[in-house]
């Protein structure tokens, strides 16, 4: 009887950790190409930042001021749940963002923002961008008044809008 099971049982065992391996390693694919800011208003985006991130790039959909708004928490037990916060004792963080051209690298906007537990600030570019232009944020968390030291982590949300 357990030989007779053993070569029912075979092939299907087979087939079934086919198709565990298959259904388990479906990796989520995301739409390839640029991002289009072209709303009034952007949608609110989130990013975790350990020492500096930029963001994907983003295509200018209309002409005008860009402007960044933004809200900055440190990441640390006041504010977040994260695994790897901060210890408290950390000195408070300052945000270096800029907005950048894709290509030429020219700044459009560059400015540092200090903490006060958790602020928000506006960053807008120096010139109206333009229809076609791509750009990316950057985003730079460090000790405010001791660096250097270890990487910073701060959660940031932002939005684009135009004036």
């Amino acid at each position: 009887m357990r030989k007779f099971m053993s070569k029912r049982i075979k092939p299907f065992s087979g087939l079934f950790l086919s198709l565990m391996l298959l259904v388990g390693s479906v990796v989520p694919t995301f739409a390839a190409g640029v991002e289009t800011w072209d709303q009034a208003y952007g949608p609110w985006e989130n990013i975790r930042v350990v020492n500096n991130n930029l963001t994907p790039v983003k295509t200018i959909g209309r002409n005008g001021y860009l402007i960044i708004d933004n809200f900055v928490a440190p990441c640390n037990n006041t504010y977040c749940t994260c695994s790897d916060q901060e210890p408290s004792n950390y000195s408070a963080i300052t945000v270096h963002m800029q907005i950048r051209k894709v290509g030429t690298g020219e700044i459009l906007a560059d400015q540092w923002f200090d903490e006060h537990r958790i602020f928000s600030y506006e960053l807008k570019t120096n010139r109206p961008v333009a229809v076609g232009e791509k750009v990316q944020v950057f985003f730079d968390v460090c000790s405010k008044g001791t660096p250097p030291g270890p990487y910073r982590k701060a959660h940031i949300e932002f939005r684009y809008r135009y004036s």
